[in-house]
């Protein structure tokens, strides 16, 4: 497996439950935002080659319970010109992978009181990435790796 380019920002540990995780978690919590899952806008001050990827937020559910979430931010760093666009063409298939694997990885590998391994998600997003997209060149770049934890408490989600 090729180097895994990795840049992160914020590595969070929370333990606090607001009122809008109840949302969150209402929406099924299975992936990422609420959008139609067009291509990805690319923001400015990033370079040409970088496509973005909409945070991607799990609920994390371990012995039939909702124990937190698994938040990750990262983008694709694409510097061949055709990948890049193959990339952003294949964005709804590449966010349907992540979130079929990091709902795995969450279920089996993230302890909700723990930090989680941000270079095993990278190494996950990145295998997940070449294997959608057919060949290696799509460098996954991290941004966030955060658990919140505190989901299953009673009266989190109006039980």
């Amino acid at each position: 497996m090729h180097k895994v380019s990795m840049i992160i920002a914020a590595l969070v540990l929370g333990t606090t439950l607001v009122a809008g995780d109840a949302a969150l978690a209402a929406g099924g919590g299975g992936g990422g935002s609420s959008s139609s899952g067009s291509a990805p806008t690319r923001s400015p001050g990033y370079n040409d080659h970088f496509v973005a990827v909409e945070t991607m937020q799990i609920s994390l559910i371990q012995t039939a319970q909702v124990r937190g979430t698994l938040v990750v931010s990262f983008g694709l760093d694409v510097l061949d010109e055709h990948l890049r666009q193959e990339a952003e063409h294949a964005m709804p298939r590449l966010r349907d992978a992540y979130i079929h694997r990091l709902a795995r990885y969450g279920a089996t590998r993230v302890d909700v009181t723990r930090v989680p391994d941000a270079n095993q998600i990278a190494e996950l997003l990145q295998l997940t990435t070449d294997q959608v997209l057919g060949t290696e060149g799509a460098d996954v770049l991290m941004m966030n790796v955060l658990v919140r934890s505190g989901l299953h408490r009673r009266g989190a989600l109006g039980h």
